[in-house]
C-alpha cells in the first residue's frame, strides 16, 4: 500500500494509522467518518488484507495498523 494522500481536489489517496487500545477492560472502536478503513497489520505483524470496513474494534492491549481511504468529499465538517 502506498501511504500518501493526494493534495488534489478529489482527495483520493491513503493514510496509514497505528491504533492502540491502551485501556484495561473495555474494547475500543476506531473509525473516520465517511472513510473506509482496512487492517494491514495486527500487533506489528503484517496480515493479508481483508475487506474495507467502516470501523474496527480493538480489545485492550491490541494494536492495529489501518489504511484509511481518503475518498469522501470535504463537506466542511468540524471535528471535536
Amino acid at each position: 500500500f502506498k501511504c500518501s494522500s493526494s493534495s488534489g481536489s478529489s482527495g483520493s489517496g491513503f493514510v496509514r494509522f497505528r491504533v492502540l487500545n491502551a485501556g484495561t477492560n473495555m474494547p475500543l472502536r476506531f473509525w473516520v467518518d465517511r472513510h473506509p478503513v482496512l487492517v494491514v497489520a495486527v500487533d506489528g505483524e503484517p496480515v493479508k488484507p481483508g475487506q474495507w470496513e467502516m470501523s474496527v474494534s480493538l480489545v485492550p492491549g491490541q494494536r492495529f495498523d489501518v489504511m484509511v481511504q481518503c475518498n469522501a468529499a470535504n463537506r466542511n465538517a468540524r471535528y471535536k
